[in-house]
């Protein structure tokens, strides 16, 4: 990996949770990429994408290295919303728990 500075390797580290790229993620966490970096467009971190595009094991490896605690939050978020989502995709229930 090229010599590049922490938020450079920020950058590129929010890019490869985006595209669920474990290994290079990893590797970016290795090499110190800044773990509190924002996407200039949408603010997100790398955390909150991974999260967002359901990249579990991305979003924990983030967090066992240190994501600040905001893209935690931000983590928790996503996941109550993506558990929610999987609960009402069966059971033949409405958005308020009522038989459709």
């Amino acid at each position: 990996m090229a010599e590049a500075g922490r938020e450079d390797l920020g950058g590129e580290l929010i890019l490869a949770a985006l595209r669920g790229e474990r290994e290079a993620a990893r590797e970016l966490i290795r090499a110190g990429a800044d773990l509190g970096a924002a996407d200039e467009r949408a603010g997100g971190s790398a955390l909150h994408w991974a999260a967002f595009w359901g990249q579990w094991r991305i979003a924990r490896d983030l967090v066992e290295a240190g994501a600040p605690e905001l893209a935690r939050e931000l983590l928790a978020r996503e996941e109550s919303a993506r558990l929610g989502r999987e609960a009402g995709e069966g059971g033949g229930r409405g958005r308020r728990g009522r038989r459709v």
